[in-house]
């Protein structure tokens, strides 16, 4: 910048000195990964497939078992049905009620990350939202910071001339 401010302040070229402020500025955006385009942002397709995947959780919170028990031998089939059957009714009343448990757990774990996603989202959208009202100021200010400029140079050679 110093070669656009010479001594003597009639020589300041405010062109070019406002050319290189936003090469500058340009620059800066891309070194820190800023776009032109903020509303360009949109969520990742990643996003959407973990949406789809809680969905698809839902019918697997219920991890109760029903079977059929059922004996393909002939002479003692019917009897290892029944033993089977009593087996099976003793084993449940005493696992039943953990399985309950554990299929409300999964239910809320799911339940949960759905409204935590739903929660991300929002807050993502707002983030961009507010990103760009924040790019339209930023570019606010720097279009009035370049008027500022020339305003204060024109001011400086005026005081030039007339201290001279």
């Amino acid at each position: 910048m110093n070669n656009f401010l010479k001594n003597n302040n009639n020589e300041i070229d405010f062109e070019n000195l406002e050319a290189e402020l936003n090469k500058r500025i340009d620059k800066r955006k891309n070194i820190e990964g800023y776009g032109n385009n903020i509303e360009d942002i949109k969520l990742n397709k990643q996003e959407v497939k973990h949406d789809d995947f809680l969905n698809s959780l839902s019918p697997y919170c219920d991890i109760k078992i029903d079977r059929n028990i059922s004996s393909h031998r002939p002479v003692v089939g019917p009897a290892l049905v029944k033993v089977r059957k009593f087996l099976d009714e003793e084993i449940r009343r005493s696992v039943d009620p953990v399985i309950e448990k554990q299929i409300e757990f999964n239910r809320m774990v799911v339940e949960n990350f759905k409204m935590n996603l739903d929660k991300t989202h929002g807050e993502l959208e707002f983030l961009r939202k507010r990103t760009v009202e924040l790019g339209e100021h930023i570019e606010e200010n720097i279009h009035q910071t370049n008027f500022n400029i020339k305003e204060i140079f024109k001011l400086r050679r005026k005081i030039g001339k007339n201290g001279n």
